[in-house]
């Protein structure tokens, strides 16, 4: 576990009732790092909009979600999964802390910085990217 490193990459968390359909959480990585693109899978909000996440490190947190689209009502059942969420500030939270290949974040040389006040994020991308 190099990147983003033991202390920083998920393992377990919570996630919501109605977007349970398998046995795995997915964090779809698309746009990364520049910016997010589909949520796949919900996270849980019940803690007051946040949900517990366990690291490889052996620690946990209680994240609170910024996005409102990150924690809707809950359906009962029939939770839209994998949508469009652009732009989301808790979309790349989670794809900051998910386990990412070596060799791709080695070749891909990205300056990444926040431009301020929302935290909004510029990169200057390669203009290829070998993997």
């Amino acid at each position: 576990m190099l990147n983003p490193g033991p202390s920083n990459t998920i393992v377990l968390l919570d996630e919501r009732e109605d977007s349970i359909n398998d046995g795995y959480f997915v964090v779809d990585m698309a746009g990364w790092p520049c910016n997010s693109s589909r949520l796949v899978d919900y996270p849980a909000s019940y803690h007051n909009k946040a949900a517990g996440f366990s690291f490889n490190d052996g620690r946990s947190e209680i994240h609170k979600w910024l996005d409102k689209r990150t924690s809707p009502n809950i359906s009962k059942g029939n939770m839209k999964l994998n949508v469009s969420m652009p732009s989301s500030k808790d979309l790349m939270w989670m794809m900051e802390r998910a386990p990412a290949k070596k060799a791709a974040v080695d070749r891909l040389k990205i300056s990444r910085k926040p431009i301020q006040p929302d935290g909004v994020f510029s990169c200057a991308l390669p203009s290829a990217l070998w993997i």
